[in-house]
């Protein structure tokens, strides 16, 4: 069950972040463009890094759900 839970946790911060809803993407391009030096990165980078936490989050819950049946 932890897993499904972390599963969806993922999923969920993967859809905000490359859905870019209260624009989670820019918050956190601003966050880290401050502390380190970003070269070509733009928001478009964490945006495409939410898509592949939509991927993790959904190979959790596949992997939950297959435990569970």
């Amino acid at each position: 069950m932890f897993a499904f839970f972390v599963g969806v946790s993922v999923l969920v911060f993967g859809v905000c972040l490359s859905g870019n809803f209260w624009n989670l993407a820019d918050r956190i391009f601003d966050y880290y463009s401050s502390r380190i030096v970003m070269g070509a990165s733009t928001v478009g980078t964490f945006r495409l890094m939410g898509g592949g936490a939509v991927l993790i989050g959904l190979f959790w819950i596949a992997t939950a759900l297959s435990e569970i049946l």
